[in-house]
C-alpha cells in the first residue's frame, strides 16, 4: 500500500498539560505558541488518558510515603506533599513527555496513502493500548492525539517509577533507573544508550501496527530531533534545501553522462558576455565550451562526492547528538557532586553550632589548638634530631 516514516521523540521543553488537552483561554489560544493549531479542528483531537498527576503521584507513592514517614521520630522530617519534593529534587524527574508520529506533512498532503489520517489515529490508539503492558516502570497520566495541527501526533505523559532505594523513599521516580529495571540492563549503560534502546523498542511496536495496513516503514535517518517545535523549524528548512536539490538534480539529469555536441561559431565576447542570437542561442567562446563539455563529463563524479560528503554530514550530526547527550549527562553528575559536597558543609557547620551551644567550644578553636600542638610537637621531634654540623678547619696560607 506504501510506506510511511515513524518519529519518536522526547520533549525537552517543559510539559503543557493545558496545551496537550487543548485547555486554552481565548488569550492563550491567539498567542504565538498556539498560533499553528486550527482551533476549528479541535474536536477531532482525541484524549485518551487524562489524569491529575498528583492523584497519579498519590496512588503510585502514597504506601511507600507513608511507610517512610512512620519511621520518622521527627515530625519535621516527614513528607506531606511527595509531589512538591520532587519538583524541587534536581536528582529525581516527575513525569517525561514523548511525542510519536506516523508520516510526514508530505505524505498526508499528497495523499500518496489512501485514508492515512484515519490510519494514522488507529495506530496510536493501539500503541497506547499496549504501552503499559511493555513497560510497567512508566505510569501514563495523560495520552492525547492532536489532530488540529499540520500532522496528526500523540503526546505520551508518564511518571517514571524505580523501586529498591536504601535511602528515603523506597520507591522514587527515576527515568533511567525504570528503564534498567523492566528492562534487566546493567547499570553502567548510560543515559543515551538506554533511551536509545527504550526508542528502538517502541518504533519497533509501531512498525509491526503499520504492517496491518499494509504500511512499510519509511526509514529517514536517526531521529535526533529534539521536540515538535524544533522539527516544524527543520521542515522548513528542509523544504528550502529540496527546492535546491530538485534544480541541481534537474541540471544533472539533463547533463548526465552527455556531452555537448557544437558546430563552429564565430567568436565574440563569449558565454559570460551574454550575447544573443536568438531566445535559444548564445554566442560562447571556444574556451567556454570546452570548459562547459569538461564539466558535463565531470558531473556524475561530482555527484557522487555530493552524495558522499552528505553522508558524511549526516555521521558528523549523529556524532554531534551523541556527544551533546554524554555532555549533558557529565554535567548532571557534576552537580550531584556539587549537592553533596554542600550537603557535607552544612553537616559540619551544623556539627560546630551543636558543639558550640552544648559544651560553650567552638570546633574551630579546637581544631585550631590541635594544630597548634601538632606543631609545636613537630619542631620539638625537630630539634632531637637536628643534624650536627661539621666544621672543616681551613688552614691559612704559609708565611
Amino acid at each position: 500500500m506504501g510506506s510511511a516514516s515513524i518519529s519518536f521523540a522526547k520533549a525537552t521543553k517543559t510539559t503543557s498539560i493545558k496545551h496537550n488537552n487543548r485547555n486554552l483561554t481565548e488569550a492563550e489560544m491567539k498567542n504565538d505558541y498556539h498560533k499553528h493549531i486550527d482551533h476549528e479542528r479541535s474536536s477531532e483531537n482525541k484524549y485518551i488518558i487524562q489524569k491529575e498527576i498528583k492523584e497519579m503521584y498519590q496512588e503510585t507513592f502514597g504506601e511507600a510515603v507513608a511507610e517512610y514517614n512512620q519511621k520518622q521520630k521527627r515530625k519535621d522530617r516527614q513528607i506531606k506533599n511527595y509531589y512538591s519534593k520532587v519538583l524541587k529534587d534536581k536528582k529525581l524527574e516527575p513525569q517525561r513527555e514523548f511525542i510519536i508520529q506516523v508520516g510526514t506533512k508530505e505524505d498526508f498532503d499528497s495523499g500518496k496513502i489512501k485514508n492515512l489520517r484515519e490510519i494514522s489515529n488507529k495506530v496510536l490508539e493501539k500503541y497506547v493500548a499496549d504501552f503499559q503492558e511493555r513497560n510497567p516502570n512508566l505510569k501514563i497520566y495523560n495520552a492525547a492525539i492532536h489532530n488540529d495541527e499540520a500532522t496528526p501526533h500523540l503526546h505520551l505523559n508518564v511518571i517514571p517509577v524505580a523501586s529498591g532505594y536504601q535511602r528515603g523513599i523506597q520507591v522514587q521516580p527515576s527515568f533511567d533507573k525504570a528503564l534498567r529495571q523492566q528492562n534487566e540492563l546493567s547499570s553502567s549503560q548510560s543515559s543515551f544508550d538506554l533511551f536509545d534502546k527504550f526508542r528502538n523498542q517502541e518504533v519497533s511496536v509501531i512498525e509491526s501496527l503499520l504492517k496491518e495496513y499494509a504500511i512499510e516503514r519509511e526509514f529517514v535517518g536517526t531521529n535526533n530531533i529534539r521536540d515538535h517545535h524544533e522539527y516544524k523549524e527543520l521542515k522548513s528548512e528542509l523544504k528550502k534545501l529540496n527546492d535546491s536539490k530538485n534544480e541541481i538534480e534537474k541540471t544533472i539529469s539533463k547533463a548526465d553522462g552527455k556531452t555537448v555536441e557544437f558546430e563552429p561559431v564565430k567568436q565574440k565576447k563569449g558565454l559570460f558576455g551574454r550575447e544573443k542570437i536568438s531566445e535559444n542561442e548564445v554566442i560562447i567562446s571556444k574556451d567556454d565550451l570546452t570548459r562547459l563539455q569538461a564539466d558535463s563529463k565531470a558531473l556524475p563524479v561530482v555527484k557522487k562526492e555530493r552524495d558522499k560528503a552528505n553522508e558524511k554530514v549526516n555521521k558528523l550530526t549523529e556524532s554531534v547528538d551523541f556527544w551533546i547527550e554524554r555532555f549533558e549527562t557529565t554535567k548532571n553528575e557534576i552537580k550531584k557532586l556539587t549537592k553533596k559536597k554542600d550537603f557535607a558543609e552544612k553537616i559540619v557547620s551544623f556539627a560546630s553550632e551543636f558543639v558550640k551551644e552544648n559544651f560553650g567550644i567552638k570546633l574551630s578553636d579546637v581544631w585550631k589548638e590541635e594544630r597548634k600542638k601538632e606543631k609545636n610537637k613537630e619542631f620539638k621531634k625537630g630539634k632531637e634530631i637536628k643534624p650536627e654540623v661539621k666544621q672543616e678547619k681551613r688552614s691559612g696560607p704559609s708565611l
